[in-house]
């Protein structure tokens, strides 16, 4: 394993992202529709946030709390009318795409991030998770067969 290869090479290039301007309820069906626990929030290339599905989740949450039904639809509408940039967080630390693995790995530990945009010339080129740093660790390792 090569921890001072560059993190463009484990990074996800094709990304499905959100707008500032994408309500809470599209938001939630990317979130159910695909695997991954984060979306970059991008306006004409550039990132303006990250929306984890936990930030989604305590938004429900909250709105979880009072049940009737005219709650219940009074919270549907807020979740059709909510922002992505109303709840996103704003301000996220990015790496570049010649950042290295090692580098992302710290990050990741004194953090405690899950993801972290990469981004060059300010658009979002890739995102490095965890899940992409354990995935790396692994598939570069020889198989000892004992």
């Amino acid at each position: 394993m090569n921890i001072t290869a560059p993190v463009s090479d484990i990074m996800t290039k094709n990304l499905i992202v959100a707008t500032p301007n994408m309500t809470l309820d599209k938001v939630k069906e990317i979130f159910d529709t695909h695997n991954f626990h984060h979306i970059p929030v991008v306006e004409e290339g550039r990132l303006r946030g990250i929306l984890s599905k936990v930030d989604l989740y305590r938004v429900s949450h909250c709105l979880d709390l009072f049940h009737s039904k005219k709650n219940e639809e009074y919270n549907d509408q807020l979740f059709k009318s909510l922002l992505a940039e109303e709840v996103m967080s704003a301000s996220t630390t990015v790496l570049s795409p010649n950042d290295t693995i090692s580098y992302a790995a710290k990050l990741f530990n004194t953090n405690q991030f899950h993801s972290l945009p990469v981004v060059a010339d300010e658009k979002l080129v890739g995102m490095v998770t965890t899940y992409d740093l354990i995935r790396y660790a692994y598939e570069t390792q020889p198989i000892i067969v004992a």
